[in-house]
Formats: C-alpha cells, structure tokens, sequence
C-alpha cells in the first residue's frame, strides 16, 4: 500500500472514529450493535447516524457543524483502543494531535499512559514550534502523576534547543534537580558557542547570594569549566567579583582537577592565591568525583592543619567509596609511603593500599615484604589480614599476615579480627 493509500485510510479511520466518538456524546444508546466498513464496532446511534456524523467531522468547516469538545476526543481515544495493533498504531499519532488542538491536558495525559510515551510525545513538537508557552502551565506540580517529569524532560528538551535565554530566565520555577537539566541542557545547546555559556554564567552570577542563586552558580560554573580551556575558565571566573566569583571558581576548579593526576593537582595547589586556594580545596573535598589523585592531593593540604581533626573519619570514608582503577594503585600506595606516622592517619593509611591488598594479594605480598619494619610495615600486614578474612575469605593469608606483625597494637586489631571471623563462621 503506497503512502497516500495509507493516508487516505487514516484519515477515513480517524473520522469514523470521531463520528462514532460524536454519536456517543450526543445522541441516547439504543443498545444496538453497529458494524461499519471497516469494522469498527459500537453500541450507539444507527450506522446512518454515523454516516452523517462521520461526513460532517471529515468536512474542512465541519466546526461549524460539529463541537469537537474534549469529550468527543476522549470517546475516540477509547474508541481507538479497540483496534488492532497496526491501526492504533497509525491512529493515535492523529488523534493526539487533533486532540492537542482542542484540550492539550487531556492529549498529554492520553499520550503519557501508553508504554512507549517518551517517543510518543513527538505528536506534540508541531504543537511546540507554535506556542511553547502553552505547555508552561502544564508543568508545575505533578498534573501528570509519576510521568510528570517525562513531559517537563521533553519540554526542557525542546526548550533548550529552541529558546534556551528563554528557559534560563525562567529557571526559578523549577525544583533542583529541574534546574540542573536545563542548565547542562542548555550548556549542550551552547557548546559550539562560548559566548553564549558565559554569558549564562555572567547572568547567575549577578543574582543576590542566596542558597538557590548559589545552587545555580555552581551548576553554571561546572558546565563552562567542562566546556571551555582551563585557563580561559580561571581567567574568567577570577574576573567575577564577590561572593558569586568565589563560589563559581571552586566548583569550576573540582572539575579542572577532576582531568588531572596526583602531580598535576599538587602542581594546581601550589599555584593558587592564598586567599582562592581553601575555597577549592574544600570543594574538591566536598566532592571529590572519581579521580582519587586530586583527591589525595587535595587531603595533603588539611592532613596538618587544625581541621584534619573533624575532616579525618569522613574523608577515609570517601577515599574507601571511590573505588578506583587498579592503574591508581602505584599512585596511591605511593602516596600512602609519605603519610605522617600517626594515630590520626592509621585508618586513612590502612584505606589507601585496601584495593591493592584485596585484589591483587600475590603481588601486595611482595611488596610487603620489601618494606623495613615500622608502623607503615605493621599497618600493611593489619590491612592484608583484614581483606584476606573479610573480603577473600583467605585464612590462611590472613595467618600469614598475622605471624609477621609485632607491634602490641596492631597484635591486638588482628587478634580481633580472627575472633570476629570465627564467631561470624561458626558451625559453618
């Protein structure tokens, strides 16, 4: 069947479904079951009744004649959903769009219960390229239920692509995790087009410094560092007086150094004011991302200060959930060999070398035994027997461990660690 063929055919569907829809919202049932030519079924008006409604919806001036309101529109859709796969299929893409023309609530909450409503939201673009401020009301609060955020998604979409000066003045009337879509949407929209994103960032930063305007500088901040040379960011950003400027800066730094290694961070460090740098270090501390290195150089400048006090157990917690790549190890064991031999660092030292030592056991074995005795030896071979009972179930390395280490302290942890094993295991 060629195309017109396939066109003409949903075009006479579609009718007869409205007419029928129409027989239904206008005239009593007579509880008779109709059958028409292409074997729609209903239990409403005569077939000639339908004949005539039909006829009237598919005339060009058929408003005149015939209210399509958004009950007609509704009784199609139920109408529709009688028919088989291949004619729902080509039916409803038409009659969502018809229906949008009518009452765009009720086509959209049509369109976002079907199984494949993310692709069928494409009905309405037409509908967007005309008037995409009437979509606006429909997206505050939760009108749709659970699939209200796929529309606002879609909206955002287009928003972005369309209009994003638009969207972006309009940001304050989205929740958080809105505004961050549309700010990384609208980046996006703006990739190929510097200009544009520091314009947005020079926007933001001129709001008054509140815990929003602040969310949204950091949003702005991270896009622009993501996107642009890491010298024309600091160069910029350093330029943004106050407040707005300091925030923007470190959050930008997290993602320059987040495309760094351990040296290059330290390098990075080393070259900031002394009045910039505590601001990016906090937030590369805050959120350190996946990159343990500018982490670990990010730790070096607090591990001696007054801070390390408050900032020691939560920081060896985020080191521990980082999981890093096993090309990391070298790097962090190297880092560990220089950590300050003290009661504050043992727990930090100790996550450092865990990955090596749970996941490449044979090799950390050599490596162990190359070190002198001392604090950094006794708390390696503590860290061994940890992940060898705990993480491998290897008591015969964990033995291995436990014969080599001396010191009364770390004796002690061992010691505890087989008890809590054995009574873990027991009658197993």
């Amino acid at each position: 069947m060629n195309k017109r063929v396939i066109m003409l055919t949903t075009g006479h569907v579609l009718a007869l479904i409205l007419g029928i829809s129409f027989a239904r919202a206008w005239h009593s049932h007579d509880g008779k079951t109709v059958v028409s030519d292409s074997g729609l079924r209903t239990t409403s008006a005569s077939s000639s009744e339908i004949e005539i409604r039909t006829a009237r919806v598919s005339r060009r001036d058929k408003s005149a004649d015939v209210p399509l309101d958004a009950t007609v529109f509704q009784g199609a859709w139920q109408e529709m959903q009688r028919q088989s796969p291949a004619d729902r299929a080509r039916l409803r893409l038409h009659l969502l769009a018809k229906w949008a023309e009518v009452d765009l609530t009720a086509a959209l909450a049509a369109a976002v219960q079907e199984p494949d409503s993310v692709e069928l939201l494409l009905v309405f673009d037409e509908l967007f390229k005309k008037d995409p401020e009437a979509f606006r009301p429909l997206l505050v609060g939760e009108r749709f239920g659970l699939k209200s955020a796929e529309v606002r998604n879609w909206w955002i979409d287009h928003m972005s692509g369309s209009d994003p000066d638009g969207l972006l003045a309009s940001i304050g009337d989205f929740n958080d995790s809105d505004q961050k879509k549309i700010v990384v949407r609208c980046a996006e929209a703006m990739t190929g087009d510097p200009a544009k994103i520091w314009a947005m960032v020079g926007d933001f930063a001129r709001r008054p410094d509140t815990a929003a305007n602040r969310k949204l500088w950091a949003l702005a901040a991270r896009e622009a560092a993501a996107r642009d040379k890491p010298e024309t960011v600091v160069e910029k950003l350093s330029a943004i007086p106050g407040a707005a400027g300091d925030a923007m800066i470190a959050e930008a730094m997290t993602v320059l150094l987040e495309k760094t290694d351990y040296a290059g961070a330290r390098a990075t460090y080393d070259s900031l004011s002394a009045d910039l740098k505590p601001q990016i270090v906090q937030a590369a501390l805050r959120a350190p991302g996946s990159n343990a290195g500018a982490f670990l150089a990010a730790m070096d400048e607090v591990i001696n200060t007054p801070q390390w006090t408050e900032l020691q157990k939560p920081l060896a917690v985020k080191l521990h959930d980082m999981f890093p790549s096993r090309d990391q190890y070298p790097m962090m064991l190297e880092w560990a060999a220089k950590l300050p031999e003290r009661d504050d660092t043992m727990d930090l030292y100790r996550v450092a070398v865990r990955k090596y030592v749970t996941y490449q056991p044979d090799e950390a074995r050599e490596w162990i035994g190359a070190m002198s005795g001392g604090w950094k030896q006794q708390n390696s071979l503590t860290s061994y027997a940890q992940s060898a009972l705990f993480a491998r179930g290897d008591v015969a390395g964990a033995e291995w461990a436990r014969q080599q280490v001396v010191d009364p302290r770390f004796r002690a942890e061992v010691d505890g660690m087989f008890k809590t094993y054995e009574q873990k295991n027991k009658g197993k």
